[in-house]
C-alpha cells in the first residue's frame, strides 16, 4: 500500500495525473465489491489507483451471493505475470452455490491491500467531485483533494458521482419493498433448530418470499452446529413504516435500517406475519430479530441513461441498480470492471473521455436490460 506525499495544500502527489510513463492514475470512489473489482482490474493494466471508502468496517448483515460462475473475459496480469481472474479472486477459486457477502468482500479487499498499485483509504468520505480538460478530482469531508486522469464512481445506489455523470436522473427509486437480511451462527441456536443438510433454497408464503442458506462456519466447518444460517426475506408490507422512520423519503431510499434501529413495534409487526412460516426458519428468523442480527434494506432500482461524462464513469450500483431478484448485481459489476479496464488499457490521459465513451457504448444497453428484467417482478410483488 502506498504512502502519500503532499505537493500542495490540497493535492496528493500519488493522485496527480500520470506524467511518468505509467498507464495512468485513477480515483475510485467507493470500496465495496464494484470498487474493489474495478481497482484490481485497473491495477492489472498498470494503473495506479486510489480507493476512497467512507466506512471503516465493511459488511452487509446476512447478505449472500454467488461469485464463481459467469462469463470470464480475461485473466489478470500483474507485473507481466498471469494471475487469477476477478471471479477467482472473489470466490477463492471454489465454486460455491452462494457465499456470505462479507467473505467475498474480504478476499477482494485482501487482494487490493496486497497490490502495490492500489492505495486503499478507508474512513475517507467524499463530499464533492469535479473535472476539467486534463484531470478529474474528488474532495473529501476533511478537505483533501485527490486528482487523477479518471474518476470512477463505485459508491452505490446513492452515488455522489452519479449526480455529475447523470444530473438529469440522479436518484435510484424505491421499488416498494424491502429485504430483511439476517444471519446467525448455529451455535447460538437450540439444537432442535439446527438445519438438516441441504435445507437451503426459496420458500414462498402468502406475500413473502424467503431465500435461506447455510454456510460453513468461520473455521470452514460444515458440521451441524458449526455452520452459519442466513436468510433474505422479501417483505412488501412495510412501506408506511419505512417512510415513518425516514428510511424512504418520497421515491428515494435514504439508508438501510440498522439492527439497533428497528423499533420493537415493527419487530412485532413482522413477527406476526411469520406465524405460519415453516419451521425451523420461522424460529430462526424470530431469533435473529430478537438478537439484533437483522438489517432492513429497502430495495431501489435505477435504469441508467449514461455511464460516463468526460473523465467520470460509473460502475456497479452507482451505474445500475437491479432488484436482487435478478441475481445479477455481482456479475454486472465484474463485467463493468473488465470493460472499463479494456477501454482504458494503454492510453494517454488525453484520450480518457473517448475511452470512457467506448465503455459506455459497450455496457449501457446490457445493464439497462438487466434492470428492466427485474422491474416486472417488483411491480407484481410490491403491487405498484
Amino acid at each position: 500500500m502506498h504512502s502519500s506525499s503532499s505537493i500542495g495544500p490540497d493535492i496528493n502527489f500519488e493522485q496527480a495525473p500520470a506524467q511518468d510513463g505509467s498507464s495512468g492514475r485513477a480515483v475510485v470512489v467507493g470500496g465495496s465489491l464494484a470498487g474493489l473489482l474495478t481497482s484490481l482490474a485497473l491495477a492489472s493494466a498498470g494503473w495506479k489507483v486510489t480507493v476512497l471508502e467512507r466506512t471503516v468496517r465493511h459488511g452487509i448483515q446476512g447478505a449472500f451471493l454467488r461469485a464463481a460462475r459467469g462469463r470470464q473475459r480475461t485473466m489478470l496480469r500483474f507485473d507481466g505475470i498471469e494471475s487469477p481472474s476477478l471471479r477467482e479472486i472473489a470466490s477463492g477459486g471454489a465454486d460455491q452455490p452462494v457465499e456470505p457477502w462479507s467473505r467475498i468482500h474480504g478476499r477482494l479487499h485482501a487482494a487490493a491491500v496486497a497490490e502495490p498499485l492500489i492505495n486503499l483509504r478507508d474512513g475517507t468520505a467524499v463530499r464533492d467531485i469535479g473535472q476539467h480538460d486534463n484531470a478529474a478530482w474528488a474532495e473529501t469531508t476533511t478537505g483533501e483533494r485527490f486528482t487523477a486522469d479518471v474518476l470512477i464512481g463505485a459508491d452505490g445506489h446513492r452515488s455522489v458521482v452519479r449526480r455529475h455523470v447523470s444530473p438529469e436522473t440522479p436518484d435510484a427509486r424505491y421499488a416498494g419493498y424491502l429485504l430483511w437480511l439476517g444471519s446467525l451462527r448455529e451455535a447460538e441456536l437450540p439444537e432442535e433448530l439446527w438445519l438438516p443438510p441441504g435445507d437451503n433454497g426459496v420458500m414462498e408464503w402468502g406475500r413473502g418470499i424467503l431465500f435461506a442458506h447455510t454456510f460453513p462456519g468461520d473455521d470452514g466447518s460444515s458440521m451441524p452446529g458449526r455452520r452459519i444460517a442466513s436468510f433474505a426475506l422479501y417483505d412488501a408490507d412495510r412501506g408506511p413504516a419505512m417512510r415513518r422512520l425516514g428510511v424512504v423519503e418520497g421515491s428515494v431510499v435514504q439508508h438501510s435500517l440498522r439492527p439497533q434501529d428497528i423499533p420493537a413495534d415493527l419487530v412485532s409487526e413482522v413477527a406476526d406475519g411469520l406465524s405460519e412460516w415453516p419451521q425451523p426458519w420461522e424460529a430462526i428468523i424470530r431469533t435473529a430479530f430478537r438478537r439484533h442480527r437483522v438489517t432492513g434494506t429497502p430495495i431501489a432500482e435505477f435504469v441508467p441513461t449514461r455511464l460516463a461524462a468526460g473523465r467520470l464513469a460509473l460502475v456497479g450500483n452507482a451505474a445500475h441498480v437491479p432488484t436482487p431478484m435478478t441475481g445479477s448485481g455481482f456479475d454486472e459489476s465484474v463485467e463493468d470492471a473488465e470493460s472499463i479496464r479494456s477501454a482504458l488499457t494503454s492510453i494517454s490521459g488525453a484520450t480518457v473521455p473517448a475511452a470512457l465513451r467506448a465503455y459506455e457504448a459497450e455496457r449501457l444497453t446490457a445493464v439497462q436490460r438487466t434492470v428492466e428484467s427485474g422491474q416486472g417482478f417488483s411491480r407484481s410483488f410490491a403491487g405498484t
